[in-house]
């Protein structure tokens, strides 16, 4: 049985990555496929007290690459992505 654990959360926005043209077997035939009206896009959650703000913003990316994608400045204004694909 799972029990709850107190953790602090300090997060001011959370980033995520998608990549529309990756299927599943992309890796074993190394064909991507487009999706019509389906794109690459960053999704931008701030936290805001009391009123969180979702934000997506059409961003080529390659999901080949997830542990170097993403990149922030360190003052957290911009956003450095990385298409490797």
């Amino acid at each position: 049985m799972l029990r709850p654990v107190p953790f602090r959360f300090d997060a001011k926005a959370l980033l995520v990555l998608s990549d529309a043209d990756m299927v599943a077997s992309a890796y074993a035939d190394g064909q991507l496929r487009t999706e019509p009206g389906v794109d690459d896009q960053l999704t931008v959650v701030n936290w805001q007290p009391g009123a969180p703000t979702l934000r997506q913003l059409p961003v080529p990316n390659s999901v080949t690459n997830w542990v170097n994608g993403l990149a922030i400045s360190p003052d957290g204004q911009t956003a450095f992505v990385v298409d490797t694909r």
